[in-house]
């Protein structure tokens, strides 16, 4: 029988068990908004829960329930999408993070494949070191597999990896029939100035006025290969486990780079 992975799967003896040989803790963080209408509200959630679980795989790591809810961003004009202010998602996950640090896991990594949420997981791993001594690593896959994926249509790759994500998860029964996919192209943003902003290098809140404008569908749509790019990010993730055992182990006796 394969070694589960999921934190709530295990009772506390069992854990106790694991924690005698591991202090690696993933916790993936995802957003419930609009991806389309060929992908589900958890596409991102899925993602980043299936990059986490291939990772403890091989890391025999802990992979904790997913964060469904965080800052959903341009979205959030469309229904389904479930928003919540940076501020408050920071200091969410920066509890959990206490929390963990303070059971002795000392391999903490915050996984999300949500550009928004880039600011608040970002903000929160900074202050935990700053103010509360305690070390943690925010990993966005998305990073490795854009290397990976090369010129990709970013649209069909966010549905290779959905699908794959929900394959990785025992949830294949949500993939559709992708041969029936077919290409639609979304209307431009009706925001005079934006593609300006964009172009000249601003950043500026700004919300979708077409649900296509966010991952329309696509033909062609390969799990195959979504697999592949999600092992390639989940290597990368599992391969950072030992560089941070040595720098937790550096930073927490003192010495350069130390925290408080």
């Amino acid at each position: 029988m394969p070694v589960r992975v999921f934190i709530d799967e295990l009772t506390w003896p069992e854990l106790e068990e694991r924690l005698r040989a591991t202090d690696i803790a993933y916790l993936p963080v995802g957003t419930v908004e609009c991806h389309g209408p060929h992908l589900p509200l958890g596409t991102d959630l899925y993602v980043a829960t299936a990059v986490c679980v291939l990772a403890a795989r091989d890391t025999g790591g802990l992979v904790l329930p997913p964060l469904a809810y965080s800052f959903t961003g341009a979205t959030s004009a469309f229904k389904g999408a479930v928003s919540v202010p940076m501020r408050l998602e920071a200091e969410f996950v920066k509890a959990i993070l206490r929390s963990l640090w303070g059971q002795g896991f000392r391999r903490l990594f915050v996984v999300s494949i949500h550009g928004p949420n880039d600011a608040p997981l970002t903000l929160a791993v900074r202050e935990l070191y700053e103010y509360d001594g305690v070390i943690a690593v925010y990993f966005n896959p998305y990073r490795v597999i854009r290397r990976l994926a090369g010129e990709a249509d970013p649209a069909w790759l966010e549905a290779c990896l959905a699908y794959a994500s929900l394959t990785v998860l025992g949830k294949g029964h949500l993939v559709p029939d992708t041969s029936k996919l077919r290409r639609a192209e979304p209307p431009p943003i009706e925001a005079p100035g934006l593609e300006d902003i964009w172009r000249l290098g601003g950043v500026v809140g700004f919300r979708y006025t077409h649900p296509l404008q966010h991952m329309p569908p696509r033909e062609g749509i390969s799990v195959e290969r979504g697999l592949e790019l999600l092992r390639g990010a989940a290597r990368a993730l599992a391969d950072m486990a030992e560089p941070l055992k040595l720098y937790v182990e550096r930073a927490t006796r003192g010495g350069v780079g130390a925290c408080r």
